[in-house]
């Protein structure tokens, strides 16, 4: 349209969109009318928007918006560098990738997950295993619990002595019932009873029980397979069939049970002698072979290859394979007894056992160590493969040190736990005990054994370290119990009324306190096994006479008579 105007008339002008004038690289100009009188002129001098738009190369507002290059929300990145991008179809820290910046800055080329699920650690805010839930608070809250009702006629006493996860969320227990165990649950003998093994599922209700009557048969461990097959080992006096064909014992003999994850026999076998012979615990690498350690007898024994001939109580070690099938034993035989007790499976497939000696000393694959009197503790790693030694190490001094259990960290590093009296050196320098027995703690380089790390608890009466487990960010769990004061690095607690349960999460490293807790009540309340699930999620099994108080939402729980069996279930 023309509009007419005075020849040789000036006014301001400017062609870019509106409100951009002024704005970043964006200047107005003027322009004249022609000598016509009929038309204005070119508005030179003015600089709009650039048709590309940002540049987020060089410096400047290009597209007048007033935010400049890296403040320009279109700039997302410095051309050509590494830069991190957002994967919208997962969760947590893998939604977090990394990619290459374009040319321009404008996009992110190449996105690649470069973070995968890993240990979801309670000392984070982050989400890592990418489920889209966050667990960010470390409280060790109940969340449930199975404490069957026991006989109220002898015998009558029950307990787990061994909780292991499976894969399906679930956890299997493993322990005795009908049994007349004695004053001290830790002393593990009893005159009479049945193996007992169950498994609850992961909404707290039992889906199977097993129990195997014969006149004295106890479940020292157990553990769980990959592919969900669960192993119980004990001993057994008598005739016991766990759903294969009878067992016949010579007198106490060791038994390797296997079932599937219903619950249904898969094999079974004895191994024996003329004395005593005991499996006290079980693990399965990842191949599902499996690693039993106890101790034999005086008299010859197989355990399934060669015959192997004891001298007193001599700890073995022994191997078979998923099916039944044996792959490797040993026996370490010296002048005096010793009898191995707990066992893992490293992260390299490796086993180490945790054992005691009496006195003399042992010899388990690397020379003579010498005992310091009394009882020792006994620590040894061996190749799973074959059984070769790796490491032996001989903790002790003029008073008791006793075995508790076993574990691996991430970082394959050997955890184990225990009481001892007088003191006690893992080569971090001499703890002396405060109590009657106090709680020990250690860690042992899985190359060597070598001190890394050791702590002792406890105040008054005696404490006792009796399970213990490592979750997937190194945090350590301690179960056991105490019949005085202990304080973990949160203060003092004490018992009211004969022994309560303890379990303990200390932080990876340096070994601080993320939460206490103990379950008490009238009567003598004992934990002897703990584990832990990929989630943190944190099992406890024991006994307890009389009544045990787990606070809500379990309340307190009183017993049928005798001791009864228990379990509970802890959040991270």
């Amino acid at each position: 349209m023309i509009e007419p105007c005075t020849p040789g008339e000036a006014r301001s002008c400017y062609s870019g969109p509106a409100g951009t004038e002024g704005v970043g690289h964006c200047i107005g100009s003027t322009q004249q009318c022609g000598d016509n009188g009929m038309e204005w002129g070119l508005c030179d001098g003015e600089v709009v928007p650039a048709k590309l738009g940002e540049d987020c190369v060089n410096a400047g507002d290009e597209d007048c918006n007033g935010e400049a290059d890296a403040m320009d929300k279109v700039c997302v990145c410095a051309p050509g560098a590494d830069v991190e991008c957002d994967l919208p179809d997962l969760e947590g820290t893998c939604a977090v990738g990394k990619g290459t910046c374009s040319s321009d800055g404008k996009t992110i080329e190449g996105c690649m997950q470069v973070t995968f699920p890993a240990f979801d650690n309670c000392t984070t805010a982050a989400d890592e295993d990418c489920d889209g839930t966050v667990i960010a608070m470390c409280t060790g809250a109940v969340k449930q619990g199975v404490t069957p009702a026991g006989k109220n006629a002898d015998p009558m006493d029950d307990a787990i002595y061994d909780v292991a996860f499976t894969p399906d969320g679930g956890y299997v227990v493993a322990g005795t019932v009908d049994a007349a165990i004695g004053a001290d649950l830790f002393l593990f003998s009893a005159a009479e009873g049945s193996t007992y093994v169950a498994k609850v599922g992961a909404d707290g209700a039992i889906g199977w029980v097993k129990t195997f009557p014969t006149s004295v048969n106890l479940a020292r461990g157990v553990a769980v397979s990959g592919a969900g097959q669960i192993t119980v080992v004990g001993e057994f006096n008598g005739t016991i069939n766990f759903g294969g064909s009878d067992l016949q014992s010579q007198d106490s003999d060791i038994y390797i049970a296997t079932f599937d994850a219903a619950g249904a026999h898969v094999w079974s076998k004895k191994y024996g002698a003329g004395n005593t012979q005991t499996a006290q615990d079980v693990d399965v690498d990842a191949a599902g072979n499996l690693f039993v350690t106890g101790w034999v007898t005086d008299d010859l024994v197989n355990l399934g290859g060669n015959n192997l001939d004891p001298d007193g109580e001599d700890i073995f070690l022994a191997s078979h394979d998923s099916a039944g099938n044996h792959r490797w034993s040993k026996i370490f035989s010296s002048n005096g007894n010793e009898r191995g007790r707990r066992l893992t499976v490293t992260k390299d497939g490796n086993v180490a056992i945790l054992g005691e000696t009496f006195d003399t000393g042992v010899n388990l694959g690397g020379g003579q160590m010498a005992g310091a009197g009394g009882r020792d503790v006994v620590v040894a790693m061996y190749n799973g493969s074959n059984g070769n030694h790796i490491w032996s190490k001989l903790f002790g001094s003029s008073g008791d040190q006793s075995h508790g259990n076993i574990a691996t960290a991430p970082n394959g590093n050997i955890l184990v736990t225990g009481r001892f009296m007088d003191s006690l050196d893992f080569g971090g320098g001499a703890m002396t005990a405060v109590g009657t027995t106090d709680v020990y703690v250690a860690e042992l380089a899985a190359a060597n054994g070598n001190h890394v790390n050791s702590k002792r608890f406890g105040i008054t009466g005696t404490s006792r370290g009796a399970g213990i487990a490592v979750d997937g960010a190194g945090n350590v769990l301690v179960t056991g119990h105490f019949d005085g004061s202990i304080d973990f690095g949160a203060g003092t607690i004490s018992t009211g009324d004969g022994s309560d349960v303890f379990v303990v999460k200390l932080a990876a490293s340096s070994w601080a306190p993320l939460w206490t807790k103990t379950f008490g009540g009238t009567g003598t309340q004992t934990a002897f096994g703990v584990a832990v699930d990929g989630k943190g999620d944190v099992i406890l099994g024991g006994s307890f006479e009389q009544q045990i108080v787990f606070g809500a939402p379990l309340g307190t729980i009183t017993s049928s008579g005798g001791a009864d069996l228990f379990s509970v279930r802890l959040s991270p």
